[in-house]
């Protein structure tokens, strides 16, 4: 359970962080591979520390994929992408809200610029006016 440290009052929903990783050839490979979709979750005492853990993962994960380059094909960036050819990633970290049982997931890297800001105005509001740590 996460609280406030201000009035050390349990809060009504728990936070995490969840990382994301989906590599495809969509099946145009010669031996058509199936996609690969790994999913992480950083959900440490300190939702600051998640955040940092995420980050820190997210930012690894992108430089092994480009580091490795293929997946049963080559990387290529989406203005090179020819299917068949190419294989294609993506990879994200999002701030998980689970409240009563659902999750709600608002990606705060791998999205559009505008998804991201969103993302880290609520942010900013879980650390600084409700004081999560």
């Amino acid at each position: 359970m996460q609280y406030n440290y201000l009035s050390n009052e349990p809060l009504p929903t728990k936070h995490k962080y969840r990382g994301n990783v989906f590599v495809t050839t969509f099946g145009l490979d010669p031996n058509k591979n199936e996609p690969f979709n790994y999913t992480v979750d950083f959900d440490l005492p300190s939702l600051l520390d998640s955040r940092k853990a995420g980050i820190k993962w997210y930012n690894e994960t992108i430089q092994g994929l480009n580091r490795e380059g293929k997946y049963f094909l080559p990387f290529a960036s989406p203005s090179e992408y020819i299917p068949g050819k190419h294989a294609a990633y993506s990879v994200s970290l999002s701030l998980v809200e689970i409240f009563d049982g659902d999750e709600f997931e608002d990606v705060l890297l791998g999205e559009d610029y505008d998804k991201m800001i969103e993302t880290m105005e609520i942010e900013q509001y879980l650390f600084e006016n409700l004081k999560i740590n």
